[in-house]
């Protein structure tokens, strides 16, 4: 999920990266350090996008379970085009 993050960031669609993002923080058994690159990933989408966004963001992840968030994921993901 944090490289799918990363990829959405790369590609400009910042409200699926912060919804990903605020769900992995979220998630108390993660990685130490996939958290503090969530962590630091998700601070510098919120210094550079709409407030609104990241309350969004963490008010989605909030109701997120696993499954859920990854048919989410599944439904809104970039994915190449041939």
């Amino acid at each position: 999920m944090i490289a799918l993050a990363e990829m959405c960031i790369e590609l400009g669609q910042k409200q699926t990266a912060a919804d990903t993002l605020a769900f992995l923080l979220l998630r108390i058994d993660m990685d130490p350090d996939i958290f503090i690159r969530a962590e630091a990933l998700f601070a510098d989408l919120e210094s550079r996008i709409c407030p609104r966004v990241i309350l969004d963001a963490r008010e989605f992840a909030a109701d997120m379970d696993l499954v859920s968030m990854l048919e989410y994921l599944l439904d809104v993901a970039p994915r190449e085009q041939f």
